[in-house]
C-alpha cells in the first residue's frame, strides 16, 4: 500500500518482474486490472483501494508504459520454452536446490530412469531424487512413514539405476488403506532397498555426498547480487541472469556449458550479440557481464562456439569505474565513462592492457520549451531558463502537474563525430520517458539509468530533441485535495474513503468544486500531501563514447 499510492510506475515493477521470473514464475496476471465503467472526465476513476496496484487505461503512464509489457511478454516467451533445468527432484518437502513433486503426483507419474537420469512424464531430467525426513503430509520430522506404493517406486527406480537421497528408513504407511499389510510392505520394500547394502552406490544419506559421488558440479555460479535460472529447449540452453542490485556489476558467470558460442539476447529492446568476454575452462563456460542496475540479459547457448581467442577476463582501473564491453562489426569494443587502465586477457593465455580516454561529456543545459498536456485540463506551454523539478516549482499548474510535459531543445552539431557512440543520459527522470530525434521514432527508457543511444538519429547541423516525460497521478490528486471536497468521505487507513457517489456524478450534472481528478474509492491523500517530484530533473548531457577494440 506504501508504494501503489497512485505512485506506481514500470520502474518500481521491474524489481518484483525479474525476482519472479529467476524463481520460476513465467506467466504473469495482472493484479489489478480495473475496469472504468464511467465516463473518462472520471479519472483516474474505479481502482480496488489498497489490494495490488493500478492497472487501467486511465493510468497516466499507459502508452509508454507498453515498454515495459514488451519487456515481460519477450521474457515470458524464452522463459516458456523448453523446461526448467534442476539438478535434484525432492520428495513433498521444498529444499534449496530441488524441484519437489508430491508422493501423490510421484506414484502416478511414467517416471523412467535414462543413463542414470530420472526422467518424468513431462521429459525434465534429474540427476537424483531426494526424500527429506517426513511422511507424505509433512506430519511426522521422523519420517519413519512412508507410503507403501512410493516405497516400492523409490525400489524399482533405484534398482533401474537412479541415484536417491534419503535419510530415514521407513518403518509403516501414514495411511490406514489395506492395514496392516500396508505396513509391511514398506518394511519389505525398507529391507531389500535400506537394509541389505546392494545399493549403496546409489543410496545416499545426504545431498552433498550424492552430488559428490555423481562428480555434480553447479549449473551456474554468479557472483553475489546476481541470480539466474536455467531452461533447455531442445539442442539450446538459455540462462535468465539478474543483477538485483542498485549498482553497475561486472559478472563473471560460470555455466556448465562446453562447446557452444554464448549470444546474449536482451528483452527490452530484442538485441541480440555474440558475448564480446568469454572463455571454454575444464567443461565449463565463463562468460563476463555488464549488467547495469537491476538489469537482466539471457545467455543463450545454440551454436558451435566460434574458433580462435577471444578476450576472456577483463580487469578495470580505477575499480568502480563506469565501463561496458560491445560489439561492432563482431569486433569487441571497450567504452568508459571515464579514464581507465584495463588488463584484458585473452583465451589463448596472452594479455594486453589498453587505455581508454573518458568519455567527452557536454551538458544540455540552458533553456527547454516545456509543453505540458495534463491528464485532465487545457494544454499549456512554459519556457524553462534550466530543468526544474514540478514539485518544486511556483506555479500550481505545474507543481500539481500530472500527464505528459514534452520538453524540446535544439541541438546543433558542425559535423557527426567520427568512430563516437553518441548517448543520451537524461539524469533523474520522474517516471518514464520518451525520446524523439529529429521527428523519428520515439525510444522509450523507463528505469534508471535513463541513457539511450540517439547516435544514429542525429545529423550534422541542427537537430531537434524531443524528450516526452510522464509523471503518475499522485500530485494532480495532492492538488485537489487543497479544494474543499465536493463529495463525503471519511478517514481511512489508506487515506480519504468516498462513502458515497456525489449527486452531481449520479446525475451527469457539471461539478460543483473546482476539483478535475475522481478516485473510487479512495485517495490516499489529503490537503498536508506534499507533491512529489516530477519531469525531467536531469542533468541531461551527451555522452561521446569513443571505443578501443580489443
Amino acid at each position: 500500500p506504501d508504494q501503489s499510492r497512485w505512485t506506481e510506475c514500470p520502474a518500481l515493477f521491474k524489481f518484483q518482474t525479474d525476482g519472479a521470473f529467476v524463481t520460476g514464475v513465467n506467466r504473469f496476471t495482472l493484479h489489478h486490472w480495473a475496469h472504468q465503467p464511467f465516463d473518462d472526465q472520471y479519472q483516474p476513476g474505479m481502482s480496488f483501494s489498497h489490494y495490488g496496484v493500478h492497472f487501467s487505461r486511465f493510468q497516466t503512464w499507459f502508452e509508454p508504459g507498453k515498454a515495459f509489457f514488451q519487456y515481460v511478454n519477450r521474457c515470458q516467451f524464452l522463459l516458456q520454452q523448453g523446461e526448467e533445468v534442476v539438478d535434484g527432484l525432492s520428495l513433498d518437502k521444498e529444499t534449496s536446490v530441488c524441484d519437489v513433486i508430491t508422493s501423490h503426483d510421484f506414484v502416478k507419474d511414467t517416471t523412467r530412469v535414462e543413463n542414470g537420469q530420472i526422467v518424468l512424464g513431462s521429459g525434465r531430467r534429474y540427476y537424483y531424487l531426494s526424500v527429506p525426513g517426513a511422511d507424505a503430509y509433512q506430519l511426522k520430522p521422523k519420517g519413519d512413514a512412508m507410503l507403501p506404493e512410493v516405497a516400492e517406486k523409490l525400489l524399482r527406480l533405484v534398482q533401474a539405476g537412479a541415484v536417491v537421497v534419503s535419510t530415514n528408513k521407513p518403518s509403516k504407511s501414514p495411511s490406514l488403506k489395506d492395514y496392516p499389510e500396508c505396513d509391511s510392505r514398506v518394511q519389505t520394500v525398507a529391507k531389500e532397498l535400506w537394509g541389505s547394502g546392494r545399493y549403496a552406490k546409489r543410496l545416499f544419506a545426504s545431498e552433498a555426498a550424492a552430488i559428490k559421488d555423481l562428480g555434480l558440479e553447479p549449473d551456474c555460479i554468479v557472483p553475489i547480487g546476481v541470480k539466474a535460472l536455467h531452461r533447455r529447449a531442445g539442442e539450446a540452453d538459455l540462462y535468465f541472469v539478474v543483477n538485483r542490485t542498485a549498482a553497475r556489476t561486472h559478472a563473471r558467470v560460470s555455466f556448465r556449458i562446453t562447446g557452444r558460442q554464448p549470444e546474449l539476447w536482451q528483452a527490452e529492446d530484442a538485441s541480440v550479440m555474440d558475448a564480446p568476454v568469454w572463455e571454454q575452462v575444464n567443461e565449463r563456460t565463463s562468460v563476463q557481464l555488464d549488467l547495469g542496475p537491476k538489469q537482466s540479459v539471457f545467455v543463450v547457448f545454440r551454436k558451435e562456439a566460434k574458433r580462435g581467442a577471444q578476450p576472456a577476463e577483463l580487469a578495470a582501473i580505477p575499480v568502480g569505474a563506469d565501463w561496458h564491453v560491445t560489439t561492432e562489426n563482431g569486433k569487441p569494443i571497450l567504452c568508459a565513462l571515464n579514464d581507465l587502465t584495463a588488463q584484458v586477457r585473452y583465451s589463448d593465455g596472452k594479455t594486453k592492457q589498453v587505455q581508454v580516454a573518458g568519455t567527452r561529456q557536454t551538458p544540455l543545459a540552458g533553456k527547454w520549451q516545456v509543453a505540458f498536456t495534463p491528464k485532465l485540463g487545457e494544454p499549456f506551454t512554459l519556457d524553462f531558463p534550466e530543468l526544474q523539478d514540478f514539485s518544486k516549482h511556483p506555479e500550481n499548474r505545474v507543481r500539481y502537474f500530472s500527464g505528459a510535459a514534452v520538453y524540446r531543445k535544439e541541438l546543433k552539431l558542425d559535423a557527426l563525430p567520427e568512430n563516437e557512440g553518441v548517448v543520451l543520459d537524461l539524469g533523474a527522470v520522474y517516471d518514464i520517458a520518451s525520446v524523439r530525434v529529429n521527428g523519428g521514432e520515439k525510444q522509450v527508457v523507463w528505469y534508471a539509468p535513463f541513457r539511450l543511444d540517439i547516435g544514429k538519429q542525429l545529423k550534422a547541423g541542427t537537430n531537434v530533441l524531443e524528450i516526452e516525460v510522464v509523471n503518475t497521478w499522485a500530485n494532480a490528486i495532492i492538488g485537489d485535495e487543497r479544494i474543499p471536497a465536493d463529495f463525503s468521505t471519511k478517514p481511512n487507513w489508506s487515506g480519504q474513503f468516498i462513502t458515497a457517489y456525489p449527486s452531481w456524478f449520479l446525475k451527469h450534472q457539471p461539478r460543483p468544486s473546482a476539483r478535475k481528478t475522481f478516485t473510487i474509492p479512495a485517495n490516499y491523500y489529503n490537503a498536508e500531501s506534499q507533491p512529489l517530484s516530477a519531469g525531467l530533473v536531469g542533468p541531461v548531457r551527451l555522452l561521446f563514447q569513443k571505443g578501443v577494440n580489443l
